[in-house]
């Protein structure tokens, strides 16, 4: 009990400063855990060939070396809400799994070669089908950032599976049975068997 409670206090403190100091002197990724959204430098060109930088307030990122970077906010947020179908951490690290490969492209490494015409037919039809209905201005189950690109549809299907099973199979029944293969786990049965066990 006293425990707890002494949890609970120190969890109510600010971070002391004296602590914050040596984080950032002597442990060298101790910034890939941010107290919440942070700015990152942000290059991109445009469609009509415009390159555009500047700061981007971002909630989490993935690197192709392997590291990760969270808001702890969004973090805590995400996890208090489980089935809002937004997580930001099984978001960053399904760009971890997206680029095994070297690439972010959407194109995980598949277990089988033979899986690959399945995967790209249901996630291009998928993905196709998100933007245009971003475009039209259509409430979608899915996120709408995941039509940007290959690789961030693949991270917005990803909170959908774990945080939104039923109704992704329901919606979406073809793409919850390409993420169930991938992923070896049929997360909609857990949450079903999880809610009888609670009963």
């Amino acid at each position: 009990m006293l425990r707890k409670w002494r949890r609970r206090r120190l969890g109510s403190s600010p971070f002391p400063a004296t602590w914050l100091r040596i984080l950032r002197e002597r442990v060298p990724y101790y910034r890939l855990l941010y107290p919440s959204s942070y700015e990152a430098p942000s290059k991109f060109v445009d469609p009509a060939g415009v390159v555009h930088e500047g700061d981007e307030s971002r909630l989490g990122e993935a690197w192709l070396r392997g590291a990760i970077i969270l808001s702890w906010d969004d973090v805590r947020r995400d996890s208090a809400d489980f089935q809002d179908g937004h997580n930001v951490t099984f978001h960053e690290f399904a760009h971890q799994l997206d680029q095994q490969d070297g690439t972010f492209d959407g194109a995980p490494l598949l277990e089988k070669r033979s899986s690959y015409r399945s995967w790209a037919r249901v996630l291009m039809k998928e993905y196709r089908a998100l933007g245009d209905a971003a475009e039209r201005g259509q409430e979608t189950l899915l996120d709408q950032y995941g039509a940007t690109n290959p690789a961030e549809f693949f991270a917005v299907i990803t909170e959908a599976f774990f945080e939104r099973p039923k109704a992704l199979k329901e919606k979406h029944p073809e793409l919850y049975e390409e993420l169930k293969k991938f992923f070896h786990q049929d997360t909609l049965a857990r949450l079903e068997k999880s809610r009888r066990e609670a009963k």
